[in-house]
């Protein structure tokens, strides 16, 4: 066992239950960040490993802190950037039998996905430039109708004008979130329709760009998203669970799953999130 108790702590609110330190570069037993133990006569100095913070567990393991990405839209607009690239690259050969083929959303091809994808870009857009004119402007002004027009109207194209249209839309997207953080993210309190302020626009467009790209159907899998997305959107996610899950035997199976009592659960029924 790991004597803890002489390890720099910081941070401890953010990690309850864990001790918390900053890691060398070069850690003592492996360069895995999720199975990295520290021998107990050797405590790891200060420093970061692979630039995220993690924590030590009572055990000695390391686990990464979840980024708190609503917090730090530099973080996520990095994030971002490379989730558009992926997708640029993805689908920059498209052809047009698979634009019209279905994705994994039901109802939807290939080309609903990546014009929601476009139009979604510039809803944030939208907003964004609202509150730089110091303007309270939604997404979508035009509510429901609206989105849902945009993406019916958008799927005639052609594949190479829908990607086109995708990738300047999220071009532009960048140079807004550019602007907006020079600004210092003016007007937090303009939300428009959303419940978030304008620094979280990056990540949750993030969240667009990296579910919807395994929506498409065309290679990219969950397996595939970085780790920093996922350990923002877990927790995120879990605290939908109470209000998605509404049978008793669904429950208790969760709770003794969580509370490892049980092994995962075959089946849980969740309302839509």
């Amino acid at each position: 066992m790991m004597n803890t108790g002489q390890i720099r702590h910081y941070g401890r609110a953010s990690c309850p239950g864990l001790t918390c330190v900053r890691l060398a570069e070069t850690p003592v037993a492996s360069r895995n960040a999720r199975s990295v133990y520290w021998p107990e006569t050797q405590l790891p100095p200060a420093g970061r490993l692979n630039g995220r913070r993690h924590c030590l567990t009572a055990r000695g393991r390391v686990k990464t802190v979840p980024s708190d990405l609503d917090a730090n839209p530099a973080a996520a607009i990095e994030l971002c950037r490379a989730a558009h690239a992926r997708l640029a690259a993805r689908v920059q050969y498209i052809t047009g039998e698979q634009v019209r083929s279905p994705s994994r959303l039901p109802g939807w091809t290939v080309a609903h996905v990546l014009t929601h994808l476009a139009r979604n870009a510039d809803g944030h857009v939208r907003r964004l430039e609202g509150a730089l004119r110091g303007e309270d402007v939604p997404r979508y002004p035009g509510g429901p109708a609206q989105r849902s027009g945009e993406i019916d109207e958008g799927v005639r194209r052609s594949a190479v004008d829908i990607v086109a249209d995708l990738n300047t839309a999220q071009r532009r997207l960048e140079l807004v979130w550019d602007r907006s953080a020079a600004a210092g993210w003016p007007h937090p309190e303009l939300r428009g329709d959303d419940h978030w302020p304008t620094s979280a626009s990056p990540v949750r467009r993030l969240r667009e760009a990296e579910v919807h790209h395994v929506d498409l159907g065309l290679g990219y899998e969950p397996s595939d998203w970085p780790e920093d997305y996922v350990a923002w959107e877990l927790p995120v996610l879990l605290a939908t669970v109470p209000d998605r899950v509404h049978r008793t035997d669904d429950v208790r199976d969760l709770v003794a799953w969580l509370s490892g009592r049980r092994a995962v659960p075959a089946a849980i029924e969740l309302d839509p999130w």
